[in-house]
């Protein structure tokens, strides 16, 4: 085993005082003029204490001791575990969680996070049989992390070396606990032993999106896995691991609550508080017995909670993308894990003043157990709604193709549909990176091994308040059109992708419309524009996009098995997109209404040229086909009423982190007050070559192909429409019809926006 090193400064925070300035964040209600009002916070108990009063009627942290009335030893009035009589001996507040010095005292037995102590045998077993079945080979992979080389701490400070050394110690543990593996063992506890407080070197104003807290957040949960583990394999001594972590747990802590201008203000509200929440909350739950478990747990329960509320639509979408979702999960399932067990049940917190979480009006709240809330659990829907065939997540916002941690879910949750999920060829068990890194989690979570029953996602759904619409039909076809409005796009802050009425579509195993996706913070600027996504540019130009730019909301309509609206407004222009989908046959029409003549294009991102795999052929009028190992699309990309110019051009994208690649964008452009576009794709197996044919009128076209199943698809923008394609003459009222063909038949299948079904005739009659 490598030598873990050790930190030549451990700098462990002694105990001071800190006077904080308090700033205005627009979610107090204060009045102006306040600035100047300070906190205190003592280090050594965690208290905060007003030093002026605000007069916003929030309470004072420290109060007049109470009373020989509140000596009610049987009473425990704010939840935390401590009676309201041991609290008045003790000088804290018996009614502000956050205020005892310790945390539930009769938790006194490790592990804990996961399981107990009579427990272990039982887990091992369960282990086992996971072991024994879909992750064979999964314990190799375990030792060659083991095995790794512990990078030693640095100054300035590189808070990457934390997350490594979490990921290696909690593995060790896991092998230590399941296998007996003393050298595992011993080397666990050595980096835990020598984890470093000196966070000296860290420049948080350098960017608004730093990355201390982050990595620290997973290391602090990787050192604290491994932690209980290492309890569960009978390792002695424990005390020098608990008072090392319990600095480092406090380290963090102050340096986020102190220094960070970002945690001051509440300005940071994404995935990275709710990481660093999340650390700190499972800090204060394994080292119940200090002076600041109850500040932790309160604070983290709190602010976890808030920032769901504030991430999470009333339909479970994240706003920052599915990829973040997952990235954020790495922390805060195992918190959710944790608080489960060892709470359980709503209970009441204080609002921690400093950070400003609540409004003043209600200093208490209400906070439901994580595993039961039910916007947590509608978080669980929306991932496996707009999964992908292959059950990754599409690479949509700031995400790469995604899969969930679907072991850890189904674990936490109870929850069999992640089981599929995670058996799903895309995400295989979790094997990449991410899911690897908590395996021992899962693991620890999971129930006995049994056969996965597939899970068979809604054919339709539709996810107004996400903004997603999601169908789904044979050969693996998938549609996917997005529309965020509100919270769904407005919280989704460095991370939003400015995209309303943007649509993605896969069949036959193969992603053939795509989203340009995510390669990396440093790189976003390639891909996350409007120009990069199948959008509607006007004199060449989307929403107005990035952190400062006000979101523009899209709408999405009621829909059905076939068919689902979307609609929005930019640049003095309406743009309304309606969708139909037939499984390997799917058109989309939009219909562009501006208050003068501009430069109308849409794009169409198509998986093909560039560096993809995909080869494509590109015909007059905008047809077009694609020709990939599972999948060949036959398909127009067109415009009605208006002379169209047709060109292509290459573009960015990216499907996996730091990957990017080029594919080829196909623009159709017309100059115009209102103009309708069209677009119509039919799958065909590679092999079987077809023959597409378009009649056009001067308000409606007719694209017909001729496979194993012929069929036309219509679009008229008039009164009424009157077009040859092939060997019929199609008269249509309005709207969009789609034809098939029965024996020699030509029939009308389903039609919208008309009253009446169209006319079919033979041609020249």
């Amino acid at each position: 085993m490598d030598d873990p090193g050790t930190s030549a400064d451990p700098g462990v925070v002694a105990d001071t005082t800190q006077d904080v300035p308090l700033q205005d964040d627009g979610l107090s209600g204060r009045d102006a003029g306040h600035e100047e009002d300070l906190f205190s916070v003592d280090k050594s108990t965690g208290k905060f204490d007003i030093v002026r009063d605000q007069g916003d009627g929030w309470e004072a942290w420290t109060k007049d001791l109470p009373g020989e009335e509140t000596r009610d030893y049987t009473r425990d009035s704010d939840g935390d575990g401590v009676s309201d009589g041991d609290e008045t001996d003790q000088g804290t507040d018996p009614h502000d969680p956050s205020d005892a010095l310790q945390w539930h005292p009769e938790i006194d037995e490790y592990p804990r996070l996961f399981f107990g102590p009579r427990e272990v045998d039982q887990v091992k077993a369960r282990i086992k049989s996971w072991l024994d079945g879909p992750l064979q080979g999964l314990l190799h992979r375990m030792h060659n992390e083991c095995d790794r080389k512990v990078p030693g701490y640095t100054k300035p400070y590189d808070p990457y070396v934390d997350e490594a050394r979490g990921k290696i110690a909690k593995t060790c543990a896991f092998l230590a606990f399941y296998e007996g593996d003393q050298d595992a063992a011993t080397k666990a506890a050595s980096i835990v032993n020598a984890v470093g407080t000196d966070f000296t070197g860290i420049n948080v104003s350098s960017s608004f999106y730093t990355k201390w807290d982050i990595r620290v957040a997973e290391g602090v949960e990787g050192y604290l896995v491994a932690f209980d583990l290492l309890a569960a394999a009978g390792y002695t001594p424990l005390d020098p691991l608990k008072q090392r972590l319990s600095a480092f747990c406090d380290a963090v802590f102050d340096y986020g609550t102190t220094q960070d201008p970002r945690f001051l203000l509440t300005t940071c509200r994404n995935n990275h508080a709710v990481k660093f929440a999340s650390a700190i909350g499972m800090c204060g739950m394994m080292f119940n017995h200090r002076a600041r478990a109850a500040l932790y747990v309160d604070f983290a329960a709190t602010f976890v909670d808030f920032l769901m509320d504030y991430l999470l639509d009333k339909d479970g979408g994240d706003a920052e993308g599915p990829g973040y979702d997952e990235y954020s999960a790495v922390n805060h399932l195992p918190f959710f894990a944790a608080y489960h067990r060892l709470v359980g049940k709503t209970r009441s917190y204080k609002a921690l003043n400093l950070l400003r979480l609540k409004p003043p009006s209600r200093p208490m709240v209400e906070v439901r157990d994580f595993v039961a809330n039910p916007k947590i659990l509608a978080n669980n829907d929306w991932f496996l709604n707009i999964v992908m065939p292959d059950g990754r997540a599409p690479n949509i916002e700031d995400a790469n193709l995604t899969p969930a941690l679907a072991g850890l879910i189904a674990g936490i949750f109870h929850d069999d549909r992640f089981l599929a999920n995670w058996a799903a060829p895309g995400v295989d068990y979790s094997m990449s990176a991410g899911g690897f890194d908590m395996m021992p989690e899962t693991l620890c979570l999971l129930g006995r091994f049994h056969t996965v029953q597939p899970y068979q996602p809604p054919a339709f759904v539709l996810m107004p308040d996400a903004g997603d619409a999601v169908f789904r039909g044979k050969d693996g076809s998938w549609l996917m059109v997005l529309a965020e409005h509100g919270p769904a796009v407005a919280h989704g802050g460095g991370h939003e992708q400015m995209d309303p009425t943007q649509w993605l579509y896969a069949a036959m195993g193969e992603y053939l419309v795509l989203d340009s996706g995510y390669i990396q913070w440093e790189q976003r600027d390639l891909v996350a524009h409007p120009k990069n996504h199948n959008m509607i540019l006007v004199d060449n130009e989307g929403p107005d996009d990035g952190m400062l730019a006000t979101p523009t909301d899209g709408f999405l309509d009621a829909g059905d098995a076939h068919m689902v609206g979307a609609h929005t407004e930019y640049r003095g222009c309406h743009i309304r997109r309606n969708y139909y989908f037939f499984n390997t046959s799917i058109a989309v029409a939009s219909f562009v209404q501006c208050d003068q003549t501009r430069k109308l294009t849409q794009l169409l991102h198509l998986n093909a040229g560039g560096d993809t795999d995909g080869k494509l052929s590109v015909k007059q009028d905008g047809l077009f086909d694609v020709n990939r190992k599972h999948a060949l699309a036959y398909g127009v990309n067109t415009c009605i009423g208006s002379t169209c110019e047709y060109t292509q051009h290459q573009d960015y994208h990216a499907f996996a982190w730091g990957k990017k690649h080029k594919h080829v964008v196909l623009d159709v452009s017309c100059k115009a007050q209102n103009v309708t576009f069209f677009n119509a794709l039919f799958v065909n197996s590679p092999g079987k070559p077809a023959t597409v044919v378009e009649g056009r009128t001067n308000h409606g076209i007719c694209v017909m192909i001729t496979t194993d199943h012929p069929q036309v698809m219509c679009e008229c923008t008039g009164n009424e429409c009157s077009v040859i394609t092939g060997n019929y003459q199609i008269t249509i009222k309005s709207g969009f019809t789609r034809f098939i063909f029965d024996k020699t038949t030509l029939k009308v299948e389903t039609f919208y926006g008309q009253q009446t079904p169209p006319e079919i005739k033979p041609a020249g009659t």
